[in-house]
């Protein structure tokens, strides 16, 4: 069903979809080539983003170790069975579906900073508390704090502006 989905979406795509960005003329002066290095080198310039960079993607550095080294640590440190262990990304998925909107509509009230660090410190703890776990429940327990941070960090960051002026 995957794939029936991905190649219709496909087909869609290559016969419906049409370019929305607005056609500039081209520089006879400058190759296309340059044109994309300088562009990238404006990005690197803007010291506000790549502090951004930097802080988001230490603080979800603990999430991706979570998913990639948790499912092995609790098979073989715990014994824990696959089929028991889907029910712990289950449970990220159900929290995201049905608590995003409503973490969302709560940390959009309070300064992107303060809740950024919030749901980085949150991942981090979650993270963590894998180390404390000793069977199925802690892991869940652990994921779950982890998914909280994760309402609250990714949201936030997404639609942050750097921008001076912008609430941020």
């Amino acid at each position: 069903m995957a794939a029936v989905g991905m190649v219709s979406y496909s087909l869609l795509l290559a016969f419906f979809a049409r370019e929305t960005l607005p056609s500039r003329p081209r520089s006879i002066h400058c190759p296309a080539a340059w044109r994309a290095i300088w562009r990238y080198l404006e990005i690197i310039r803007d010291s506000r983003f790549m502090k951004f960079l930097l802080l988001v993607t230490l603080g979800i550095i603990p999430g991706v170790l979570m998913w990639t080294l948790m499912p092995v640590y609790a098979k073989q440190n715990y014994g824990l069975q696959e089929s028991l262990y889907g029910l712990i990304p289950t449970t990220n998925a159900l929290m995201v579906v049905f608590l995003q909107l409503p973490v969302t509509s709560v940390t959009k009230r309070y300064r992107n900073r303060l809740m950024m660090a919030l749901g980085a410190a949150l991942y981090a703890l979650g993270a963590g508390a894998v180390s404390l776990a000793a069977g199925f429940f802690g892991f869940w327990i652990a994921m779950v704090i982890m998914s909280i941070g994760e309402l609250v960090l990714v949201p936030t960051s997404s639609a942050l502006r750097l921008n001076p002026g912008a609430g941020g």
